[in-house]
């Protein structure tokens, strides 16, 4: 087991106020400074330039056919290929979306302009370009919802709709369809007050919007303003983490019958692992802890009792069990932070329940002999929710690569 203390820690002071250019960045550049780059699309360019790994900048082609009307232009067979993006990552994927569609960009800024409007978003600009897939096949699918389902369920619809097939207009389907998911509500402040002729208001449709937006939580853990709809008033209560709330539910005596009955049962390294964070737990002093055995024979029981015995008195700082097997928690933003394999997790296996976003608390606050402090602020402020650990399982060549990564994110300094 490797410990990650903080004797291991410097606080990293300085930045640098230099932007390094990219090879995106260059590309602006280019455009600004060349009149046939501006003829081209970001994939396009490596067919007439090539690119200098070391400045980022570009040249023209030495050698190759002669490109017409261009004098001392030559052109290859050389493709441009760029990095796909999935529709989960929002604004990349718009940004990505005009790059191939928008021809000489000199900044970011002229990239999302349209007939001489800078629009808020990339996604807008894709929006007023006619460049994303209409939402026909969605109006006719919440059409079809609207003529024989209950309001409950074409809000379901319009959820799963919203956080996993990304409409281009979601705002106009709501607008078209929002009588349709209002309409239980609207029965109901008929009924309590004994009024028939109360019409649908704003403070309806607002009810049907956190509804929506709860569902939407509970599916993708994404508000409404994230899924590029309007967010509903939650009258000064903030959202509470639907990640959050669905790891608090576990059976306390259960955990603890199978802590009585298992424990004996470990090995002495995974005892030691399992004493040494179980400890840390309970003296409330949080840190990173790497497990590292032949086989995956450190986590199979170690982490189930890790999470029985944790969750019975501080559930913050727990490892979930589930169905009598290891619960791979997802970290959504931790693993945006690692970026492991590109997003999946390749010899490295966090155990925790997700985490809106993590910060190191101030090194001077610490003493050398407690391990790295972490505060995980979550969506609400709740008792008893601020500090946690991060207990992961990696094979040990992986492990300087982890903190690597970590430390050039900006999430540790090392």
């Amino acid at each position: 087991m490797h410990e990650y203390a903080q004797d291991a820690m410097t606080k990293c002071t300085c930045k640098s106020n230099v932007t390094t250019p990219t090879t995106l960045t260059e590309f602006f550049t280019l455009c600004r400074n060349d009149t046939f780059a501006r003829t081209l699309l970001y994939s396009e360019v490596p067919t007439y330039f090539t690119g200098n790994t070391s400045t980022r900048t570009f040249q023209h082609r030495k050698q190759g056919r002669a490109v017409q009307g261009h004098l001392n232009l030559d052109s290859t067979d050389a493709l441009g290929r760029l990095y796909t993006v999935n529709p989960n990552n929002g604004e990349c994927f718009y940004l990505r979306l005009l790059l191939i569609n928008v021809r000489g960009p000199t900044s970011f800024q002229e990239l999302k302009t349209v007939n001489g409007h800078m629009c808020a978003t990339f996604r807008e600009a894709c929006q007023k370009l006619n460049i994303l897939e209409n939402d026909a096949h969605w109006d006719i699918s919440l059409t079809d919802a609207s003529n024989t389902a209950q309001p409950q369920q074409i809000r379901t619809l319009f959820s799963i709709i919203l956080t996993t097939c990304f409409p281009a207009n979601p705002k106009d389907l709501w607008e078209k369809y929002k009588n349709y998911m209002s309409e239980d509500i609207l029965h109901h402040m008929r009924r309590i007050n004994a009024n028939p002729n109360i019409q649908f208001t704003s403070n309806i449709y607002n009810e049907a919007l956190i509804l929506i937006e709860d569902s939407c939580l509970t599916i993708a853990n994404k508000s409404l303003t994230e899924l590029g709809m309007i967010a509903p008033n939650r009258y000064g209560n903030d959202i509470f983490d639907r990640d959050i709330q669905r790891e608090t539910h576990f059976d306390v005596i259960e955990l603890q019958t199978f802590v009585r009955i298992n424990l004996p049962k470990l090995v002495l390294e995974q005892r030691t692992a399992y004493d040494t964070i179980i400890n840390a737990i309970f003296n409330k002093r949080c840190g990173l802890y790497f497990l590292d055995a032949p086989g995956d024979t450190e986590f199979v029981m170690a982490y189930k009792d890790y999470s029985a015995k944790s969750t019975s008195d501080v559930w913050q700082h727990f490892l979930r069990c589930e169905n009598g097997q290891t619960a791979k928690c997802k970290l959504t933003d931790c693993q945006k932070i690692l970026k492991i394999g590109g997003g999946s997790t390749k010899g490295l296996h966090t155990h925790l329940f997700s985490v809106r976003k993590i910060k190191i608390a101030n090194p001077s606050t610490s003493t050398q002999d407690n391990p790295l402090e972490l505060e995980v602020p979550p969506k609400k402020k709740a008792k008893n929710l601020t500090d946690y650990f991060l207990v992961f399982r990696c094979e040990e060549k992986s492990l300087e690569t982890t903190l690597a990564r970590l430390t050039a994110r900006g999430s540790i300094s090392v």
